[in-house]
């Protein structure tokens, strides 16, 4: 099983594919079988400043929650978004933020390996949006990107990946992008699992479309 991971200091987006599932794949009007892996869980969880105020309380959170994943989930492999290099640039983001996510980030990734025994794989934002298909208007702002994600998990994972609006109808719910984000980190582990197994056999360009 998959375990993808979108990190920050106030939420930690999770999802988990299930191990690879034969599903009858129509090519060309004969069926073959394919391997796909189902979304088994889609959640977040909350490390709000007001309740946790450092990164040792929110560490205690993730190690809780990992711990229970751990008993639940036969994890094999974990794919953790690399925010740093994904998402933020020098000239408009405070060092202090990018240290202590950096920190944290990394804390997580040895949570993972200590709990999980399995090595954590970094995985740029930019590459696991495009692997999974997404893409943006150059003149797209944050938000806008966030709701481009969500809407593009909604239509690729059907029913799996439960959602809802905030009050005002506006928005997605609180945590909706972040399980959305960990949703595209996981599944770029299922499309990077499946091109290390068939790197004897590639001859040509894989896309996510390919296996979900």
């Amino acid at each position: 099983m998959i375990l993808g991971l979108d990190v920050s200091t106030t939420k930690i987006g999770v999802a988990i594919l299930s191990d690879p599932i034969d599903s009858p794949l129509n090519v060309n009007g004969s069926v073959v079988s394919r391997q796909r892996r189902e979304l088994l869980l889609s959640e977040y969880w909350d490390l709000d400043t007001k309740k946790y105020p450092d990164l040792e309380s929110k560490m205690e959170v993730v190690m809780a929650e990992l711990s229970t994943i751990r008993s639940e989930y036969n994890i094999t492999d974990v794919y953790i978004e690399e925010h740093v290099k994904g998402t933020f640039h020098f000239r408009n983001s405070n060092i202090r933020i990018l240290l202590q996510l950096a920190t944290f980030n990394g804390l997580v990734r040895w949570a993972c390996y200590d709990l999980l025994e399995i090595k954590a794989i970094p995985v740029a934002a930019r590459k696991a949006r495009t692997t999974y298909g997404i893409s943006f208007p150059r003149t797209a702002k944050s938000p806008e990107r966030k709701k481009i994600v969500v809407q593009k998990v909604i239509e690729k994972e059907g029913d799996k990946f439960d959602w809802s609006f905030n009050r005002g109808g506006k928005n997605y719910a609180t945590g909706v992008d972040d399980r959305a984000d960990a949703v595209v980190v996981a599944r770029f582990g299922e499309y990077d699992i499946k091109v290390q197994g068939d790197k004897p056999f590639l001859t040509q360009k894989m896309s996510v479309e390919n296996i979900t």
